[in-house]
């Protein structure tokens, strides 16, 4: 997702600090999903592509994953004027890393000040720091447009494509000021979140990538591929009586997944069941 207000913010000659931060709420086991990570992208006077990381010529990237210990890893990295390719984001743009024994869930940030110093903390309190230089920082100057700025998930390869980790809370503070604080109270029915906050930015065909999930909780059904012969998935109270539960699947790699909101289940208030079926259903 890129941030609408946080596009007005920039770091680089900014007398007040300026802070993001993310709260992971759900994240997927490394043994399931080793490499899966969830991603902060920082791209000055981008086009607000939906791959900046490749696309845009200057790229900031933070990258938060598990390592085989289970402890939170979040790592900071940049590249700079290299437009359609990774640069020297896994090379010399790699500035260091920040571990967290406590685990990777918990509310992450990563602070700028004075143009190049950088602040990374995780969810127990320990920190780190780095300097990019006043060179490198200087090439994050917004001169001509805005600051892109996008919080996402990615697989980290085809086999964990369907895993999910979830966002709590979102946050960008420049100095005192809040520019952006969203817990995501409701889910908005066409753009999945607040469009005064934020645009969907996925790549085709992940447009289905993002889902907002409100407090009042939800649940995920997924199951295994191949399906082709299932039609719709049904709904039930008692495993007697079957209904359409007009349920949209998402592809999710080697599984197909549905969203169930807890709005639908107010009229099974003692159990519900799903089951999958069609005409040509084995």
């Amino acid at each position: 997702m890129r941030s609408v207000p946080g596009e007005l913010i920039q770091f680089y000659g900014n007398p007040d600090p300026v802070t993001y931060s993310w709260t992971i709420a759900e994240f997927p086991s490394r043994a399931v999903a080793p490499g899966f990570f969830a991603t902060l992208f920082l791209a000055p006077d981008g086009g607000g592509s939906d791959t900046p990381d490749w696309n845009d010529p200057n790229c900031i990237v933070v990258e938060t994953s598990l390592n085989a210990a289970l402890q939170g890893t979040c790592s900071f990295r940049f590249k700079t004027n290299a437009p359609n390719s990774n640069g020297v984001l896994y090379g010399a743009g790699y500035l260091g890393q920040l571990v967290d024994p406590s685990g990777v869930l918990g509310t992450w940030s990563v602070t700028f000040t004075n143009n190049s110093y950088v602040t990374l903390v995780g969810p127990s309190g320990v920190s780190t720091n780095f300097n990019m230089g006043p060179d490198v920082a200087a090439l994050f100057q917004v001169t001509s447009g805005f600051m892109p700025t996008y919080f996402g998930f990615q697989p980290g390869g085809p086999a964990n494509i369907g895993y999910r980790g979830v966002y709590s809370r979102l946050k960008i503070q420049n100095g005192a000021t809040i520019v952006v604080d969203d817990t995501f109270p409701v889910a908005d029915p066409l753009t999945q979140t607040d469009p005064n906050l934020w645009l969907n930015a996925y790549q085709a065909p992940d447009d289905n990538a993002g889902k907002v999930v409100d407090h009042d909780g939800a649940y995920w059904l997924d199951w295994n591929k191949p399906d082709g012969f299932f039609s719709f998935v049904g709904i039930s109270a008692n495993l007697t009586s079957w209904a359409d539960s007009a349920l949209t699947t998402i592809d999710h790699g080697a599984r197909t997944a549905s969203f169930v909101d807890t709005n639908i289940l107010v009229d099974f208030p003692n159990s519900v069941y799903f089951r999958l079926y069609g005409t040509n259903a084995p």
